[in-house]
This record gives C-alpha cells, structure tokens and sequence, in this order.
C-alpha cells in the first residue's frame, strides 16, 4: 500500500514538473504577442521584430495558435512599414496553416489584412476578393466586430474600384453595426469613408454630412484624424464658393496640424488655404500660404505637393491677370508632372533596395540570436530533465530502504 501510495506521488511530482515547463514556454509565446500587439501601431518596425522571434519561438515548441498569431502580426507589421510586399508573404503562410487547422478565426484575419496589404499595392480587384472572404468567415462566426471590420474593409476597396454606391452600402452596415457596438473610432472611420463615396458621386450634401458626423467623433475622441476631417469639410466649403467658411476651418486645422506635427497635413492646408484666399482676390496671403505648402512639400520629399503647387501658382498669376506668368507657370507643372511618374518610379527602386539590405542585416542578426536561444532553452530543458531524473533516483533509493526496513521489522 505504502509502495503505491509513493509510486503514484512519484508520478504526480513527474507531470507537474513537465506542466510547469509547458505553462513556462505558452506564457512566453503569450508575452511576445502582448507586446507585439501593443507597440503595433506607434513603432511596426519593433513589432515585425518581435512577431518574427514569436514565429521562431512558436516553431520550437510546436505552439500552432502562436505560430499563427506571429505570421498576423509581422504580415500586419509590414501594412504599416508600407511594405505590403513582404507583408502578403507572411500572410499567404498563415493563410496556409489556418486552411490546415480549419481555424475560421485566423481565416477570417488572414483574408481581411490580405485585403488591406493588397489595396495599398494597387491590387484593388484582389483585395475586393480577400475581403469578400473575410467577411465570408465573419458572418460565420457571428462576431459583429468581425463583421463590421469586414464591411468597412470592403466599402473602403469598394471606392478604389469606383464603385461609389456599392462602398456605401458595405460602409453604411458597418457604421450601423459600430453604433450598436458603441465603437467611436470606427464609426468616425466609417462616416469619413462615406464622404469620400459621396464626394464621388459628387453629392455634396452628404458628403458634408458625413464628415460633420466624422468631426463630432474625433472631437470627442482627441483624435489625430481630425485634422484631416476638418481640412476636408474646408475643401467642400471651398467647391461652393463658401470661402470665409473654408479659411475659419483650414485655419483650425492648421492649428491641430501644427500641435499633432503633421507636416502632410500642415502642408495639404496652406495649399488649400492660397486657393481661398486667391478666389477673394486677397493674393498676398495666397503667395504667402502657396509658399508655406511648397517648403513643407519639399521637406516632406512629396513630389506630388510639389507639383501642384506649380499648378496653384499658374491659377494666382492668372486670377491677378499675369497671363505670361501664369503661361509659364503652366508649362513648369505640365514637365514636372510629366517628369514624376518616372522619379517615383526610381524612389521605389532605392527604397525597395534599401529595405531589402536591412532585411538582410536583420535576418542575419535574427539566426544569431535564435541560434543563442536556442541553446538556453536547450540548456533550460536539460536541467529540468537532470532535476526530474535526480527526484526519481531518489524516490526509487527511498522506496528500496522503505521495503529494507519493513523486512528487518517482519525478521524481528
């Protein structure tokens, strides 16, 4: 009796040790996720790191859920690395492994970023599939904000494609949906989407609705977003001739822009702001604004600002009656428009080139450090594999001179 009574505490003592090891290896893989997921958005470079030392982690230790959450995490990394290239390769794989695993979760996430890595490529035919997909599985599982991530996926692609009145309908249910959810910052998404459709469909009275819906939520929220939001009700107060409405609002703008360091924005607002105030025949403020656009154009290397900022000075120096200028300046734009395609074209070039060393620079760094921890964790294992092996030579000297002792006793 006494003998089985020790056998079975042996045996317990052996499978709590090997548990500890398992909950030890899940809270790490646990761990990295957390972390990768809360530094996503501000720093996605640190992000890719930490999702690809989950993957490896994940691979050591056969964590098939983690695993897949890893390739989420480094695909949806590099959406916001604007790298959607390398992006789709992670998630093509965790495609993959879901199909496998039949997981409807992670199919529903690999189809959605799909989508989205696919419409920042230009691939919008695609991307409209992926989502369809993705929306496929978020009705299956029944989850709303599945379901309205999927919609407002979709109604955004939906607009790419020039299919205004469908994106609405995709982007009206998820807004509906967000309501019932009470998810502020998706509804205020939603709303802004919605203007861009309207705004198409050249509905200008709903496209200035939506961004009023849109404002009031960002307002709420402190959200960043809002200056964008203001600068697009400001252009619609300015294609109705409503110019003293237009600058009030580009100039609320230019002080979010200015508090947020938004130099895009900043920029996009001073031009904005030189087309109001040359329509009011007020060109001194217009020069000075159109001047102010091309220098924060110029620093934030966007070739596309720089360019229409030759457009908006030729509509100056005609609206002040300078045809020869404005001839000139016409002609400027018309070459630098003609030149940019191909200097963007040869940007991408350097750029991809660039990433590309870096990766390799990363990746080298990556096998080093795997390779280290690996043989911690090697080192880890063997240890507790010594410990348990010591605990059961022990048990097993202690159950010999248990059943020594009880025979002295029965010879005595």
């Amino acid at each position: 009796m006494r003998k089985t009574s020790i056998t079975t505490l042996f045996i317990v003592c052996f499978l709590n040790v090997f548990a500890l090891v398992d909950n030890n290896i899940q809270q790490k893989a646990d761990s990295l996720e957390k972390f990768a997921k809360s530094v996503i958005f501000k720093t996605p470079a640190v992000s890719e790191k930490t999702g690809k030392e989950l993957i490896q982690f994940s691979k050591n230790h056969q964590l098939t859920i983690s695993l897949m959450t890893g390739y989420n995490i480094v695909g949806l990394s590099y959406y916001y690395l604007d790298n959607s290239e390398a992006g789709i390769s992670y998630l093509d794989t965790l495609l993959k492994i879901a199909k496998q695993q039949q997981d409807t979760i992670m199919l529903n996430k690999a189809y959605n970023n799909l989508g989205m890595l696919n419409e920042q490529l230009g691939n919008f035919d695609k991307a409209f599939d992926y989502g369809i997909q993705g929306l496929k599985y978020a009705e299956s599982l029944k989850n709303k904000t599945s379901i309205a991530n999927s919609l407002g996926n979709l109604g955004n692609i939906a607009i790419r494609l020039k299919k205004y009145n469908e994106a609405i309908d995709f982007l009206e249910k998820s807004s509906q949906i967000n309501k019932e959810l009470n998810n502020k910052k998706a509804l205020a998404n939603q709303y802004n989407s919605l203007s861009v459709a309207f705004g198409h469909l050249n509905n200008k009275k709903k496209e200035l609705a939506s961004l009023l819906l849109a404002k009031k939520l960002y307002e709420e929220l402190n959200d960043q977003q809002l200056s964008t939001v203001l600068t697009n009700i400001a252009a619609n107060y300015s294609e109705n001739k409503n110019y003293s409405e237009a600058i009030k609002i580009n100039n609320e703008a230019k002080q979010l822009a200015k508090q947020f360091n938004q130099k895009a924005v900043l920029a996009n607002v001073y031009a904005n702001l030189s087309t109001c105030y040359s329509a009011i025949g007020d060109f001194s403020n217009a020069l000075l604004n159109i001047n102010e656009a091309e220098k924060l154009f110029k620093e934030t290397e966007n070739l596309f600002g720089i360019t229409e900022v030759k457009r908006k000075r030729a509509i100056i120096s005609q609206q002040q009656g300078n045809f020869d200028k404005a001839t000139q300046e016409l002609k400027e734009y018309q070459e630098l428009k003609d030149s940019v395609i191909g200097v963007e074209k040869q940007l991408a070039v350097i750029e991809l080139q660039e990433k590309y060393e870096s990766e390799k620079k990363d990746l080298q760094i990556k096998l080093q450090n795997a390779t280290i921890k690996e043989e911690q964790e090697k080192s880890f294992l063997m240890k507790v594999i010594f410990a348990v092996a010591l605990v059961m030579i022990l048990l097993i000297v202690f159950i010999f001179y248990l059943n020594f002792k009880h025979k002295q006793k029965i010879r005595a």
